[in-house]
């Protein structure tokens, strides 16, 4: 596995990983990664299934369906890592069911093991990489006032908070860099987790209790999604929201798949109506994974607000990047949108000559 050649032989093992591999080729390397199996819960019947079912009672089957389908698929593979942790050459072994497959870290002796098996798809890269979106302008200070932010009127948000549409009722899970719950816009709008989350949400960056924001742009986000003024601007588009606080990025906005993974499911589990993440990986073309956990998503009665990327100047291949790897990529229109952003969207209008599949996502 030392050598690029190996992926055409495995084939299960995408170029990001093989990257890695080669890129570190020592023999007691740890790689972490995430195992996608080969089987997909059936979305026709999934369809079928819950079509009659009102809101709540939709979310809890989708779940408790997932979680039955993703156990007994991962069944066999779960034996096997469970050998390999205890002959310490696999750790934090995590799976998943809002998709099927499986996050740990592993030694490239057990990837090579694991690529072989008939059961498993692809396994995939999940090291830290930076996830916010690039080229981010910080924002100009604005002196103290009562008014509106401009980009409240510009989107015509404030005509329709008369007619009930001001995020009353509305759980958002803001999946970012955690949230100052402190903020005075913000603290009358924090959800509330009980005694088991008291502040609010999930840290899965740091896997503690305490999503407070060390960096800054997921309370921006929460504060365009629900902040009412107390400060001087109201600045929320939907200034009754209640905000759910999943951090997923350290305070330098890098993470891990597995974390964010961690934190959608945490948000369909609670009664998140709205997942809002202002993230991605520019230029990726979007992962099996990824498909499958927003068309779950769907499934379960959530919208997912994902941002584009700041790559929208780029609308031709003479756009050059350089990726996490150090490999050289060309983004051209739609691939300068950032993934998961690419993924379907849950409507399409009939104006459009796009057809395929539907999923939680609008960017």
């Amino acid at each position: 596995l030392n050598r690029s050649s190996d992926l055409a032989m495995l084939n299960k093992i995408t170029p990001e990983l093989q990257a890695e591999l080669d890129k570190r080729p020592n023999a007691d390397e740890l790689f972490r990664i995430i195992i996608v199996m080969a089987d997909e819960y059936d979305q026709n019947q999934m369809s079928r299934q819950i079509q009659f079912l009102g809101k709540t009672e939709r979310r809890a089957y989708v779940i408790e369906e997932l979680q039955r389908f993703s156990k007994a698929s991962q069944y066999d593979l779960m034996q096997l890592l469970t050998e390999g942790a205890k002959a310490n050459t696999v750790t934090d072994v995590n799976p998943f069911w809002i998709f099927n497959g499986i996050s740990c870290i592993t030694n490239r002796e057990m990837i090579a093991t694991l690529s072989q098996r008939k059961d498993i798809d692809c396994i995939e890269s999940d090291e830290l990489r930076n996830m916010l979106p690039a080229n981010e302008k910080p924002s100009k200070a604005v002196a103290p006032t009562r008014e509106l932010a401009w980009h409240v009127t510009q989107v015509h948000a404030n005509e329709v908070w008369p007619l009930g549409y001001d995020g009353t009722g509305v759980v958002v899970a803001i999946i970012d860099t955690g949230v100052n719950y402190n903020h005075a816009d913000l603290a009358d709008h924090m959800w509330d987790g009980g005694l088991q989350y008291p502040n609010h949400g999930y840290d899965y960056a740091n896997n503690d209790n305490n999503p407070m924001d060390d960096n800054g742009h997921g309370s921006h986000c929460a504060g365009i999604t629900a902040g009412d003024g107390t400060s001087g601007i109201q600045t929320g588009i939907a200034p009754n929201a209640t905000i759910m606080a999943l951090k997923v990025l350290g305070a330098n906005g890098s993470g891990t798949s597995t974390a964010r993974t961690n934190a959608q499911q945490f948000a369909m589990q609670h009664g998140a109506d709205v997942v809002s993440m202002s993230l991605g990986s520019s230029g990726a073309s979007g992962s099996k994974t990824d498909r499958q956990a927003f068309v779950n998503m769907m499934n379960a009665g959530i919208v997912a607000s994902i941002a584009a990327g700041n790559d929208g100047e780029y609308y031709s291949s003479s756009h050059h990047t350089t990726n996490d790897y150090g490999q050289s990529v060309y983004y051209a229109v739609p691939k300068n949108v950032g993934s998961p952003g690419n993924c379907p969207p849950p409507w399409h209008n009939p104006d459009q000559t796009l057809s395929g599949g539907q999923s939680a996502v609008i960017t």
